[in-house]
């Protein structure tokens, strides 16, 4: 680990406990969340990234890793039990994104052609 890779990790680590403190569901908690998410992922990512009622949410990689596979990943309790989606606001799976549409002239000479 080289030093910018060590001062990267001691600011996530001082965001992270800085978010510790603020009591659960603040403004000031949602805006401490944009900030570790936004430093963590970018911009994009750590803005948009959100649960089902509109707040925001700690990101995580295994979260990308299932939004990428499902649009959406599942935020569960101690137990397991799935309490709430988590999405990015904006975001289609690519399956979704490049569905043939029937009306499309691309899709039809496609059709044609198989």
């Amino acid at each position: 680990m080289n030093v910018k890779e060590m001062g990267m990790n001691a600011v996530k680590s001082s965001l992270y406990a800085a978010l510790m403190r603020f009591a659960p569901g603040s403004a000031v908690e949602q805006k401490a969340i944009a900030l570790y998410n936004s430093y963590a992922f970018g911009y994009s990512l750590g803005m948009n990234f959100r649960t089902e009622p509109g707040r925001r949410a700690m990101l995580f990689f295994e979260d990308l890793v299932e939004i990428l596979d499902k649009g959406y990943s599942l935020l569960k309790d101690e137990h397991g039990t799935p309490k709430a989606k988590r999405f990015i606001q904006g975001y289609k799976p690519w399956a979704d994104v490049f569905k043939p549409n029937s009306n499309d002239a691309t899709s039809k000479k496609i059709r044609r052609t198989n």
